[in-house]
């Protein structure tokens, strides 16, 4: 899978050599009243109801910050599918943004 165009919209995916996820990081603007260490589960939240793309959020691998873990182990179309979903629907967030 190419990953030049998340790379490009959201910043550098981090290192996906080999394994079964990559890990991708967000702006940390989602904090619906949250704690900030939680900002990834508000990201996770806000994408699995508007976007419909399940993902993990970081602080399930001690990750700090806006850090999102996508399988890997999804057919490549359905990944490709939901990657769009999902850049489409932070576009839209960071769009909000003032």
């Amino acid at each position: 899978f190419d990953w030049t165009e998340i790379a490009d919209e959201l910043g550098p995916v981090l290192d996906v050599d080999a394994g079964w996820l990559a890990l991708l990081r967000l702006p940390a603007i989602l904090d619906p009243a949250k704690s900030s260490d939680l900002v990834d589960a508000a990201w996770a939240d806000h994408l699995a109801l508007h976007a419909r793309v399940l993902v993990q959020p970081g602080h399930l691998y001690d990750l700090s910050g806006a850090h999102l873990a996508v399988s890997l182990l999804t057919p490549e179309s359905v990944l490709t599918t939901a990657l769009d979903r999902l850049l489409h629907a932070v576009a839209e967030v960071l769009a909000c943004e003032p």
